[in-house]
């Protein structure tokens, strides 16, 4: 796509969607300036991607990057904002190539890791999917999306113990996070650790009351623990359909 027909699709954007963010209006504005530098240039097309990115313009946002990413080639975020929306658009070989590039760039910058794990995830490489996520919590142990990741690409490979520990991990970083809580009651039923997943669902439970997929898991672990009480599986089955009436009324 060449900087004019670019220039067209961002006017077309503008005239079609009327409720965009006023940053688009403002960055198309901005950019019909005469003394705009190239890297101002740059900067704008980056922010205007990055707009789009959070309106889900994915392929708009795309092209807003590329733009960047040929007047500057080593303008890393470029290529992670780039990599971002083409993984919406679950084209990951290309996502896979645009975060490479980012880490090419800088290599101690996490945020690539962690999005070279995302596309190598979607892709069914579950292996480099962990092992891009452990170079990003190296620079980054904090990150909680990166230990989601970690916990995903884990259970599809069945390795539930890893699952656990990403979980301990996430809840060090946001100790009330009920999914959280629940993924790690899901992974020791599927382990055989009974009792401490329905500690596990209880304090996912105290947190939030009415999330349905705790409950689900709860009345499921009792299932697979074939020890059910009759006053704890009706707590269980009352609260289950209580949850599902509220989101689907008859």
């Amino acid at each position: 796509m060449t900087a004019e027909e670019f220039i067209l699709l961002v006017k077309n954007l503008v005239l079609t969607f009327k409720k965009l963010p006023q940053e688009v209006i403002a960055i198309q504005a901005l950019w019909e300036e005469d003394c705009q530098t190239s890297d101002d240039k740059v900067y704008l097309l980056f922010e205007l991607g990055t707009v789009l990115n959070t309106t889900k313009e994915y392929e708009v946002a795309t092209a807003s990057f590329e733009q960047a990413i040929n007047i500057n080639p080593n303008f890393d975020l470029a290529w992670i904002g780039r990599g971002d929306a083409l993984v919406k658009l679950r084209r990951d070989e290309e996502a896979l190539n645009s975060y490479e590039r980012a880490i090419n760039i800088d290599p101690d910058d996490a945020i690539p890791w962690r999005g070279r794990g995302d596309a190598l995830y979607y892709l069914g490489r579950y292996e480099e999917a962990i092992d891009s996520c452990d170079r990003s919590l190296n620079i980054d142990p904090n990150d909680s999306w990166t230990w989601i990741l970690r916990s995903e690409a884990l259970d599809c490979l069945e390795c539930y113990e890893g699952v656990i520990v990403c979980c301990n991990e996430l809840l060090k970083i946001t100790p009330n996070d009920s999914p959280t809580l629940c993924k790690r009651g899901d992974t020791l039923t599927k382990l055989g650790r009974y009792e401490n997943a329905i500690k596990s669902y209880n304090q996912a439970v105290n947190i939030e009351s009415d999330n349905y997929d705790t409950w689900y898991g709860k009345a499921s672990c009792y299932a697979c623990y074939g020890k059910i009480e009759q006053a704890l599986e009706k707590i269980c089955n009352k609260r289950l359909y209580e949850i599902h009436a509220q989101v689907d009324p008859m």
